[in-house]
């Protein structure tokens, strides 16, 4: 009995006193905010295409270029539609 009780107040004193290095996410955020950036570069052509597949995407088609598109729409596919 006594050392059931041992055990679990070693147990307690090993989770509490952890317990300081559990805030590891205040370093991370200051050492992102510390970082400097020294040179942008501006991104073009980050999908190649303005739809991927039904979904916008944040392309435009560029000036000088033809966007040329066949849509099909078929109905639902049963019995009756074949």
């Amino acid at each position: 009995m006594i050392k059931n009780i041992l055990v679990k107040r070693f147990i307690l004193f090993v989770l509490f006193s952890n317990y300081y290095w559990c805030f590891a996410q205040d370093d991370l955020l200051k050492t992102l905010q510390s970082m400097v950036v020294e040179h942008r570069e501006n991104v073009i052509a980050t999908f190649k295409e303005d739809k991927i597949i039904n979904i916008e995407t944040n392309e435009t088609v560029r000036k000088m270029n033809l966007d040329f598109r066949i849509s099909h729409l078929f109905g639902n596919i049963g019995e009756e539609s074949g």
